[in-house]
């Protein structure tokens, strides 16, 4: 059934598929072999690696499949077991892409801890410390885990995005699949990273439960599902982050009443859509965009209009791309003279576009919302994975 709200599809997916269906096409014999002849290279170099026990979670195709929650979810297990760990994730060639997934696991653990964090970097690595445990960006990801795994005060290693990490050999990894996956092409045909029959090198094979009840020709040793528990401002992933003085409050809304603009750049905004819904949420609009999309001062003024023109009366988005925007506001509150526990040096930069998206991001900030995912793995799982960190 189609959905009753007005959908704005900004990814330009008739553009990808021609590209796909002409470029894709005559570059894939090449790339694939290319792919192929490095991938048994480093397989044949295949090691573990000294000191903690390392997790690898990982998938099969480009795009959002349910890591984040799930390492997420690991490291809550973890926790409940009184096990410090470490997550280790991929740092971009420019330092603000993937700190939006650092900022999720470090403001989750922040979170729990009620602690600030302490944050140390350098050009090769973004470092959060905290009670609980570390998160680590890395722009070697082999690097940044024997990093962590040497600490002294960490008991194991998650890794995140790590089924091509060909070279390491982990204590326990995890690829998940999505119904969709059976029905896509390799790359750069298609999103498909590998061969489906590649998931077999994982020790745990987990496919995403999905309403379109398809399924993919892999064995598969479970199930996993993600679920949109709750409903929170965005004013919660600055609460980690900026000090506030005993009389300073900074203003909080609600929960949301009435209908909203729904916006996201991830892999599958469809499905974040569909979720609101069994949520009970009511959605006037939607504006799917790129995954790891980053936002300019042109799409905030456009959303902005978008609620005026279909009446809503908020945003609400997914904590990845709550986070992608969360820079701008620490160094919102960093100018208005709050200490921000997140370094001055990993600030968005002043620039002559910078006041102009700060000033248009306070005028959504106090009317949006993120949607938070958690992951429930199955049984199977979780004991192997306290059993392989010494819980």
């Amino acid at each position: 059934m189609a959905p009753n709200y007005h959908i704005a599809d900004r990814r330009n997916l008739g553009l990808r598929h021609l590209a796909q269906s002409t470029i894709g096409t005559l570059l894939a014999p090449a790339f694939r072999l290319a792919f192929n002849l490095r991938r048994r290279r480093y397989l044949a170099q295949r090691a573990p690696v000294a000191g903690a026990p390392v997790v690898a979670v990982g998938n099969i195709a480009l795009g959002g499949s349910g890591k984040t929650p799930v390492c997420c979810a690991l490291h809550a297990e973890a926790q409940r077991a009184r096990r410090r760990g470490a997550i280790v994730l991929k740092l971009g060639k420019q330092r603000r892409h993937l700190l939006d997934e650092l900022l999720i696991y470090a403001s989750r653990m922040a979170s729990a801890d009620c602690t600030p964090p302490r944050v140390t970097h350098d050009e090769h690595s973004v470092v959060v410390n905290l009670p609980s445990g570390l998160v680590c960006a890395h722009r070697n990801k082999m690097a940044g885990i024997k990093l962590m795994a040497a600490r002294e005060d960490v008991d194991f290693v998650i890794v995140d995005d790590a089924h091509q990490l060909y070279s390491l050999q982990p204590a326990l990894s995890v690829c998940l699949l999505h119904p969709d996956d059976a029905n896509d092409s390799l790359f750069p045909r298609g999103l498909l990273r590998e061969e489906l029959a590649a998931a077999a090198r994982a020790d745990f094979v987990l496919l995403r439960e999905d309403n379109s009840g398809g399924g993919v020709p892999v064995k598969t040793q479970g199930s996993f599902s993600l679920k949109e528990r709750e409903v929170l401002s965005v004013a919660e992933l600055l609460t980690p982050w900026v000090e506030l003085g005993s009389t300073e409050r900074m203003h909080e809304e609600g929960q949301p009443c009435g209908a909203g603009v729904a916006f996201a750049g991830i892999g599958r905004p469809e499905s974040f859509e569909e979720s609101l819904s069994k949520l009970g949420m009511g959605l006037a609009a939607a504006a799917r965009f790129p995954d790891h999309y980053e936002y300019t001062v042109a799409d905030l003024r456009w959303l902005k209009r978008l609620a005026e023109e279909t009446a809503a009366g908020y945003f609400i988005t997914t904590e990845k791309d709550g986070c992608r925007l969360l820079p701008l506001m620490l160094r919102a509150r960093y100018a208005q003279g709050y200490n921000v526990c997140w370094p001055s040096g990993l600030l968005p930069q002043p620039a002559m576009y910078l006041p102009d998206i700060i000033v248009a991001l306070e005028d959504l900030w106090p009317k949006m919302f993120f949607a938070r995912v958690n992951a429930e793995l199955p049984d199977e799982l979780t004991s192997r994975f306290l059993e392989v960190i010494g819980a």
